[in-house]
């Protein structure tokens, strides 16, 4: 799929998740910026929320050494950490005009790379927050496509074994972005080797946790 995904869809998905993550920060208390992030270990919700507005933020302004590395992830929780999750979301949305312009410009697969970055995120604070949703959302197969195309270059015969799987893309892109366990890998009929080999060359790692999602 990933050579006919239009850089206008790939720009309307991560729009969508934007707005959707957007909508979700603002309707939490302030006290649920402590809560625990199970898919994202050692973060809590603002944690997230401050990596959520911190990646168009850096794009923005140049901050791109050591892109996808901890460092980076961490500065971004810095810079932000003193905000309120409506703060964040006020200036995470203050960036869309200019972030959306640089995305749409991002070549191809960079920009399915951002979608799959934010989507994944999306449904890990939806997890967080217990706000299940938009699992069927056209971000979701624009992220695992994006997966994907990594995975048959690495493995393709474990990218065969996932285009054959009965399975949702939801599932398939939480699989792939490390937010199954080794016990549901295998349940899943897959070899955990080889998913813990595809995620060593990305900046994910498997969960340790068994993830349950609600549809």
């Amino acid at each position: 799929m990933g050579t006919m995904i239009t850089p206008e869809q790939a720009l309307a998905a991560a729009q969508g998740v934007r707005q959707r993550s957007i909508a979700i920060l603002r309707s939490l208390p302030d006290e649920d910026a402590e809560r625990p992030v199970p898919t994202c270990p050692g973060w809590t919700v603002k944690d997230l929320a401050c990596h959520l507005y911190g990646i168009p933020d850096d794009i923005i302004h140049g901050r791109m050494e050591n892109v996808g590395s901890d460092a980076w992830t961490l500065a971004q929780v810095e810079r932000s950490r003193d905000l309120s999750l409506s703060e964040i979301a006020d200036r995470w949305e203050a960036l869309a005009v200019r972030f959306d312009e640089i995305h749409l410009m991002t070549p191809f697969p960079v920009n399915l790379q951002l979608v799959m970055d934010f989507v994944t995120h999306e449904h890990d604070l939806r997890l967080a927050t217990g706000q299940a949703g938009a699992q069927d959302d056209g971000a979701v197969t624009i992220g695992l496509a994006y997966l994907l195309i990594n995975l048959r270059k690495f493995n393709p015969e474990l990218a065969a074994s996932f285009d054959a799987m009965e399975v949702s893309d939801f599932e398939k892109l939480r699989v792939l972005s490390g937010r199954r366990c080794a016990r549901q890998v295998a349940e899943a009929g897959l070899r955990v080797e080889d998913i813990d080999a595809f995620l060593a060359i990305t900046p994910m790692s498997m969960t340790t946790e068994v993830i349950v999602e609600s549809a």
